[in-house]
C-alpha cells in the first residue's frame, strides 16, 4: 500500500487509541501487524523531524534542547522542509483493510453478566484510519 508520511504520522496516535479497545482476537492481531508495518516508517519520520529541529532550532536557555520560535524565518524554513518530509511517499506492506466489528464483548455495569455492546469510535479516529479500517455493513 502506498502511503504518504503524513498519513502514517496522523494514523499512529489514532491507531494506538483504537488498539486500547477490547476487540476480537483477529481484529487485535491485524492492528498489531499494522502497527509493526508502520513502525520503521514512523521511526524514520521522527528521526528526520529531530534532524530538522536541530538544523533550524536554537538551544533553549533552560533545557538546552533545540527549539524553534514561532513566526520566525527559522520556523518558516523548518515548516517548508517538514512539509516536504510529510509529502514523501513510501510503500507499506499492508494489503487488506482491518474489518472492525459492530459489537464487542463487555460486562454489565451493574452485575458480572457478559454482554455485547456497540463498538464506539470517535469520528476523528475513523477519519485518520480511513485507509486502514473497514466498517461493518
Amino acid at each position: 500500500m502506498k502511503l504518504t508520511n503524513l498519513e502514517i504520522w496522523i494514523a499512529n496516535p489514532n491507531l494506538q487509541t483504537l488498539s486500547q479497545q477490547k476487540l476480537p482476537i483477529r481484529t487485535s492481531f491485524a492492528l498489531v501487524k499494522l502497527s509493526q508495518a508502520l513502525k520503521s516508517h514512523l521511526e524514520a519520520i521522527e528521526e528526520t523531524r529531530k534532524i530538522l529541529v536541530n538544523k533550524f532550532g536554537t538551544p533553549d536557555e533552560k533545557t538546552g534542547q533545540p527549539a524553534i520560535a514561532p513566526n520566525t524565518p527559522a520556523m518558516e524554513a523548518f515548516s517548508a522542509e517538514g512539509l516536504e518530509l510529510l509529502k514523501g511517499e513510501v510503500e507499506v506492506d499492508f494489503k487488506d483493510k482491518i474489518r472492525l466489528p459492530e459489537k464487542v464483548a463487555a460486562t454489565c455495569d451493574k452485575c458480572p453478566h457478559n454482554m455485547d455492546r456497540m463498538l464506539e469510535i470517535e469520528p476523528a479516529i475513523l477519519l485518520a484510519l480511513d485507509k486502514f479500517v473497514e466498517l461493518p455493513s
